[in-house]
């Protein structure tokens, strides 16, 4: 989806917690790298994900959201990448842009980064490497230009420790890392919000 979440002043709260969390995260903002926003269900992961998209260089561009843990395997990969004409029985006979296409230029927010398929995991590694991908079933690279932004309550290092979550692929999506407080690290924050 393609929402207009609003910049850092939709995020409710003026605790030391958060307003460090605010600091850190206008000044990441500013940076045009993969940004791996960590922290508990609830906690405002994709409003940080909006507001770092709104502070950036990119916000007259796109932002689109896919939530890797809503989405069954084979409909996230036609979801993110596309699909090619007659990918599949079903498929649109003009074929159809993913997500990444759609943003180019923009920002792409990568929501429970840690539900990811290691087959996707796999894709999107090789997406980070080079900026370029082809559609389910096509065989034409693509390039764009595009900033992956991730989210995930999980704890990536044991996942990655238990070979459930690519190390390379944390690396590359851990360049800039934020982690969001609980609201219980912050009771200030409880009235206005």
């Amino acid at each position: 989806q393609n929402f207009d979440a609003g910049g850092f002043e939709a995020i409710l709260g003026e605790s030391p917690p958060l307003q460090q969390l605010k600091q850190r995260a206008t000044r990441m903002a500013a940076v045009d790298a993969p940004l791996l926003i960590t922290g508990e269900t609830g906690t405002g992961k994709e409003l940080i994900a909006h507001a770092c998209h709104t502070a950036s260089a990119r916000n007259g561009e796109p932002f689109f959201a896919l939530n890797c843990a809503a989405v069954p395997e084979n409909l996230a990969e036609s979801e993110l990448f596309g699909y090619a004409p007659g990918a599949f029985s079903g498929a649109l006979r003009s074929g159809k842009p993913g997500l990444l296409e759609l943003a180019d230029g923009g920002t792409v927010f990568l929501d429970e980064i840690g539900e990811m398929s290691p087959y996707l995991q796999a894709k999107l590694l090789r997406f980070l490497n080079d900026g370029r991908f082809r559609r389910v079933g096509g065989d034409r690279e693509i390039g764009v230009d595009v900033r992956i932004i991730s989210a995930t309550h999980r704890q990536l290092e044991k996942m990655v420790a238990e070979s459930s979550f690519r190390q390379d692929l944390l690396f590359r999506l851990n360049v800039l890392h934020l982690d969001v407080p609980p609201l219980r690290a912050r009771p200030d924050d409880i009235l206005p919000l």
